[in-house]
């Protein structure tokens, strides 16, 4: 297992990893995910099986303040001085979920924030008692919510903030 920075050849097998983690009105647009690697390369991660197959990823962007946002948005609130490393999306193959790879990309993101000098991390994701074990084993807590973030659902997002 290992976790690189994700290149532009890399986005055929992140859009097959998004398309088969998420449905119909969570997940992103091809369009929202290049974009990100185009924004903020360095918080764009892959992870690798044993085979080198991109089997997981991680996009981040940083912040100054936190925006009222929602899901599918480009990264426009995204600036290389902000303190406020925001993870806006997370995925692992299914087949492969539970195995370490989510965990070891989490961490990696951490690792970039702390590199990055930010002073917190924070996740909006839906609500879920697995999301909810996840991130608090790695020390993230839960904050509170965003009301409405992931629109086509009408479901709010729930915000994990690490503390750096």
């Amino acid at each position: 297992m290992r976790v690189r920075k994700a290149t532009e050849k890399d986005l055929s097998a992140v859009y097959s990893v998004e398309e088969s983690c998420f449905e119909d009105g969570v997940k992103e647009d091809r369009e929202v995910i290049r974009e990100r690697l185009e924004k903020f390369a360095g918080g764009f991660l892959v992870a690798e099986d044993e085979k080198g197959r991109v089997v997981g990823y991680s996009s981040a962007e940083k912040w100054r303040e936190v925006p009222n946002i929602r899901l599918n948005q480009a990264p426009a609130y995204h600036e290389m001085n902000g303190r406020i490393y925001y993870i806006n999306s997370l995925g692992v193959a299914p087949a492969l979920q539970g195995k370490g790879y989510g965990f070891k990309l989490l961490v990696s993101q951490v690792e970039n924030a702390k590199k990055e000098r930010c002073k917190k991390v924070i996740v909006i994701t839906f609500p879920s008692e697995e999301h909810d074990r996840f991130f608090s084993r790695y020390g993230f807590k839960r904050k509170g919510e965003v009301a409405n973030f992931f629109e086509k659902k009408k479901m709010n997002g729930v915000v994990y903030e690490y503390k750096i």
